[in-house]
């Protein structure tokens, strides 16, 4: 009865048709006008959750259902060139050099896990090398950083050395005091003050008196032997230096000095004591007393480091003005040394 039935529907409607099974089918993207598109066989895994079907135009991609897949392509290439120096410098690879076998799509479901695994280690040499190329940038960053920062200190340093120089340049910072003038008053009043300054803030330390005079008051001549004396004894290494004319009291400064240079063009001019009074016969008689007291005192300070005596120098500036030559001061024991 069934067959019948059967049957009689078949010869009614006519024979069974098969139902058609629908396949997804993607296009192959746009590949230029010299690689025609083609049609790629696409699986579906009924298995698997089917995500949500998201629609683009990406010109590097195909449909797998509807998940979004890469490029079918041999092989695929990530990143931007690295510049040579930085790649041989670091031996690492070039990521835009970097090809993995990718291969199409594959139509069997056995191979599809294998195929996508090989495109997440793609995606992760991609961010691999963004991540180097970032890493890179932030070093080339903090490498300038540090570039700008040695220079700042080379210049720092260099204004340090600069401002030293200047300093040690000033004759009030290199203790280098300069006495041209007559011996008077105010001319050793001020030299005084200003050695005796240096003397407090630098105990000690060398000092150079650059001298250039024509003599003056023998009083007040005396007080500033006396007190370079009282420097030297602090410890100071007192240097004097005459240049151009040491001349009468000038003569007898250089002879304050630890050490007793003269220039090579340099005279020294040894005399008596010149000198005037005005008053009664027994007051100018004081005078004339006092006068060879004062002698007296300026032939010692000649004849202690001198070769002559006190009685060979007194013999040879009576009654003229006795000139020396550097060389001959030297010869004769009035200075250390000619410059």
């Amino acid at each position: 009865m069934r067959s019948e039935d059967k049957r009689t529907r078949t010869a009614r409607t006519g024979a069974p048709k098969p139902a058609a099974k629908s396949e997804p089918v993607a296009l192959a993207p746009d590949r230029g006008p010299s690689r025609p598109a083609r049609r790629t066989r696409a699986v579906t895994r009924p298995d698997l959750p089917r995500p949500d079907v998201t629609r683009h135009s990406s010109a590097d991609a195909h449909v797998w259902g509807a998940v979004r897949l890469p490029e079918t392509a041999d092989a695929t290439r990530f990143g931007t060139p690295l510049d040579d120096d930085l790649s041989t410098v670091l031996g690492i690879p070039d990521p835009a050099h970097v090809r993995l076998p990718l291969g199409p799509v594959p139509t069997e479901p056995d191979g599809v896990g294998d195929w996508m695994e090989r495109y997440r280690a793609q995606l992760e040499l991609a961010r691999a090398g963004l991540e180097l190329r970032k890493a890179l940038a932030d070093a080339a960053g903090y490498g300038e950083l540090k570039r700008l920062e040695r220079r700042t200190k080379e210049l720092e340093a260099d204004a340090v050395v600069r401002r030293t120089a200047g300093e040690l340049a000033d004759p009030d910072q290199a203790l280098v005091y300069t006495f041209f003038a007559a011996v008077d008053e105010e001319s050793v009043r001020d030299a005084v003050r200003d050695l005796s300054a240096w003397s407090r803030r630098a105990p000690g330390a060398p000092i150079r008196l650059v001298l250039n005079s024509p003599g003056g008051a023998v009083l007040d001549g005396l007080a500033l032997y006396d007190f370079l004396g009282e420097l030297r004894s602090r410890g100071h290494h007192l240097q004097v230096l005459a240049l151009g004319t040491a001349a009468s009291m000038g003569g007898v400064l250089l002879q304050a000095g630890t050490e007793r240079l003269l220039g090579r063009n340099a005279f020294v001019l040894v005399h008596e004591v010149r000198g005037g009074a005005i008053g009664s016969s027994s007051s100018l008689g004081d005078t004339v007393e006092f006068i060879g007291r004062l002698e007296e005192r300026l032939l010692a300070i000649l004849a202690e480091r001198s070769a002559l005596t006190a009685d060979q120098i007194r013999e040879r500036w009576g009654r003229r003005d006795w000139w020396l030559t550097a060389e001959e001061a030297v010869e004769l024991g009035f200075a250390d040394a000619v410059v």
